[in-house]
Order: C-alpha cells, then sequence, then structure tokens
C-alpha cells in the first residue's frame, strides 16, 4: 500500500528552455502587447455597442412617447363616440316611447272610427225612419 509514486521515482528538472532568459521576457511583452490591443480594441467595440444602445433606447423613448400621444388621442376619440352612442341610445329609447305612443292612438282612433261609423250609420237609419231619406235634404 506504501508504494512509490511515479513523482517519487522520477527526478524533477527543469528541462532546458529553448530560450534565454530575454527572449522569454520580449516573448511574454509581446504577449502581453497583443493582448493589450485586443483589450483596447474590446473596449473600443463596447465604448460603440454601448452609444449603439443609448441612441436605439433614444429613438424607443422617442417612439413611446409618440405612441404614447396617439394612445391619448384615441382614448378622446373613443370616449367621445361612446357619449354619443349613450345620446344614440337615450334617443333610441324614446323613438321607442313616442312610438308606443302613436300605436296606442292608432288604437284609440280605431275604436272612436268604428264607434263613429256605427252612430252614423244609426244617424243615418233614424233619418231614413224619420223622413223616408237617409239624408237630411232629401224629402
Amino acid at each position: 500500500m506504501n508504494e512509490e509514486s511515479d513523482s517519487d521515482r522520477v527526478p524533477l528538472e527543469d528541462p532546458p528552455h529553448p530560450m534565454t532568459i530575454g527572449q522569454r521576457r520580449d516573448a511574454q511583452v509581446k504577449v502581453l502587447e497583443n493582448l493589450t490591443d485586443l483589450l483596447t480594441q474590446q473596449m473600443a467595440d463596447l465604448g460603440l455597442g454601448q452609444d449603439a444602445a443609448v441612441r436605439r433606447s433614444a429613438l424607443l423613448n422617442g417612439r413611446l412617447d409618440g405612441m404614447d400621444e396617439k394612445l391619448a388621442s384615441m382614448a378622446k376619440v373613443i370616449s367621445e363616440v361612446r357619449e354619443i352612442m349613450e345620446y344614440v341610445k337615450g334617443g333610441i329609447k324614446f323613438l321607442g316611447w313616442i312610438g308606443r305612443i302613436i300605436g296606442w292612438i292608432a288604437v284609440a282612433v280605431k275604436w272612436v272610427g268604428g264607434i263613429a261609423a256605427a252612430l252614423a250609420a244609426i244617424w243615418a237609419v233614424w233619418q231614413a225612419i224619420k223622413t223616408g231619406s237617409p239624408f237630411p235634404g232629401d224629402k
């Protein structure tokens, strides 16, 4: 169980590096410069992206303001249409009442006309019996 591991058997030695310390430092500086350039480019891209986002946000806010104005004007128109519809509804009720009254008057005229016709017939019979003619001027 207490066997030696491979790391215990092989001595740790730095493999010989093909570059000198100066070359290595120059390569590291070059990598850092490349990374710095890349980071600078990415930050510039982020700045452009933020500017585009701010412009788009301003555009959308302007559109929303325009939509708010249109919505307010449409709400005003809708309330006016609703008010007109309520007036029309009241007018239709009034016309319905007028129609009922006219209907009652028509029924009354029908009855009165029937009674008047009956009275006229009775009077004509009476005149015929009394004078011999249904017309008062004929004797």
